[in-house]
């Protein structure tokens, strides 16, 4: 019976793991979906971290405009895969950060309301998506 508990009580910890980082997937992949592109640097200060303070913060001073859309969002969603793949397995406090000095200044213009009140908005979607691919490959 204890080795059974133990490997009950390991599968339910792999599984926890899985879902984190199968909603922080959807919450990165949404957020670059809503994220504008002017120089690239708002898309790519996003990051997802264990520590409040840290994340990357990039400029647009003195960027070019009018960057490629589709390469800023592929170079800013793989930036936060790798953050999300670097997450301790025990993580339970995770953070989504946009530390770009204009970022406020993005969030107030955009017209969905904010790329962060949007993915917000639809969080409890992504982890209900997250538990539900999780739970079909068991």
């Amino acid at each position: 019976m204890q080795a059974s508990m133990t490997q009950l009580l390991r599968r339910v910890e792999r599984q926890l793991t899985e879902v984190r980082d199968v909603f922080l997937e959807n919450v990165a992949e949404r957020a670059v979906q809503e994220s504008p592109v002017d120089t690239g640097a708002y898309v790519t200060s996003h990051t997802i971290t264990t520590v409040s303070g840290g994340g990357r913060s990039r400029t647009s001073h003195n960027k070019p405009k009018n960057q490629d859309e589709k390469v800023k969002k592929d170079e800013a969603r793989d930036q936060l895969l790798s953050d999300i793949a670097a997450l301790p397995a025990d993580a339970t406090k995770v953070y989504f950060t946009n530390r770009s000095p204009h970022a406020k200044f993005v969030e107030d213009r955009h017209e969905n309301g904010g790329v962060f009140t949007i993915v917000r908005n639809v969080a409890p979607y992504l982890l209900e998506q997250a538990v539900l691919e999780v739970r079909s490959r068991t």
